[in-house]
């Protein structure tokens, strides 16, 4: 079976600080633990780092300066998402990102495993800011900011983002993103975990997934329209359907 990792990446201010080695990441080969660096900084991927890393005696680790390490990530992200903005991801080949970095594999699988590691860091990111965005809003009652809160994420977020949330082949990591929204909203509301299960189930899609494809409709008609009107339609259309949902008797009146 294929080891999961290459190797461990973690900052000696995260593990040995006491060592006061700032300066140096660690690295060691294990298959079981993955440490990514993100461009704002070191994030565990899987959890336990720490005392698994602690539990490496010197002998076990080979320094690489932490420049290096800040410097090939970067120019990975950076070729990769220009690649996300030419091609389909069944496209992509880890060669020719290797070949448009001008780096050779060895340094690409040091620090991502598979070209699907380096798309899901670019995920956990992107719905990871949308969803801290978006926490404090309470669910039925303030749909609405949700909704506008994605569209002006959406649109700030610029070609990369739009290509993973309207192509066709980014469909399973985009699901993936809605799945980690739902999980941090819906999930916690009470209100509609007090609701059925196959409510729950048509209600996410529902609000979900229309939201999205009208987010892709809007693009597919060259945003033609301000993102101020299709902000306002799209709210009237959400939660009118909601407010009817959850006041039956507003949705008879309007018949």
């Amino acid at each position: 079976m294929q080891p999961l990792a290459r190797m461990i990446i973690v900052t000696a201010e995260q593990v040995v600080n006491r060592e006061k080695q700032k300066s140096k990441i660690y690295c060691c080969q294990k298959p079981y633990l993955t440490i990514s660096l993100s461009l704002g900084g070191e994030r565990a991927i899987r959890a336990g780092f720490e005392s698994t890393a602690k539990s490496f005696a010197g002998s076990h680790l080979v320094m690489i300066p932490a420049s290096v390490v800040i410097r090939s990530v970067r120019l990975i992200r950076a070729v990769f998402e220009q690649m996300i903005c030419e091609m389909d991801y069944h496209e992509m080949t880890v060669k020719e990102l290797c070949e448009r970095a001008k780096i050779n594999k060895k340094t690409f699988y040091r620090y991502y495993p598979t070209m699907d590691d380096l798309l899901l860091e670019l995920q956990i990111e992107m719905s990871s800011e949308y969803v801290r965005i978006i926490s404090g809003y309470r669910l039925p009652e303030e749909m609405g900011k949700v909704n506008e809160a994605f569209f002006r994420y959406s649109v700030r977020k610029g070609e990369v983002y739009e290509k993973i949330t309207c192509a066709a082949s980014y469909v399973s990591i985009r699901n993936t993103m809605i799945d980690r929204v739902n999980e941090a909203t819906w999930h916690k509301s009470a209100w509609f975990n007090n609701i059925p299960e196959w409510q729950q189930h048509l209600l996410i899609v529902y609000v979900q997934y229309t939201i999205v494809e009208m987010y892709r409709q809007w693009v597919e008609d060259g945003k033609k329209a301000s993102i101020e009107e299709v902000i306002a339609m799209s709210n009237r259309l959400i939660c009118s359907g909601l407010d009817g949902f959850r006041n039956p008797s507003i949705a008879v009146m309007r018949r």
